[in-house]
């Protein structure tokens, strides 16, 4: 929400800020948050602090742009913009997932 995010590894918390946004609805914002986080944390190259702070960042800044839409995205509302906008914003920030092959994905 407003006032960011808190995230535990196991051994350390980390205190991440809320990204900016035009707040339209936040339904569905925490979980946009949880997702995007893991993905951005399973897909990250990096580690340790460098790995969660990368993975908070994007959380925050996908959530940011959840709130921008009204309703619920995949609950019976389709979402009409291009899916390259929600990675990628007016500060130069991109986030591009890696592809991993199936094999990868079942060795871990």
């Amino acid at each position: 929400g407003a006032e960011g995010q808190i995230v535990f590894d196991g051994e350390q918390f980390y205190v991440g800020k809320a990204a900016p946004a035009t707040v339209v609805d936040t339904m569905g914002a925490g979980d946009s948050f949880t997702c995007s986080f893991s993905v951005a944390y399973t897909d990250s190259k990096k580690t340790g602090s460098e790995r969660v702070r990368e993975a908070m960042d994007f959380g925050a800044k996908f959530a940011a742009k959840i709130c921008g839409i009204n309703g619920s995205v995949g609950d019976g509302l389709t979402y009409e913009g291009n899916l390259e906008d929600l990675y990628s914003d007016e500060d130069g920030y991109v986030y591009k997932p890696y592809k991993k092959s199936l094999g990868d994905v079942q060795a871990k």
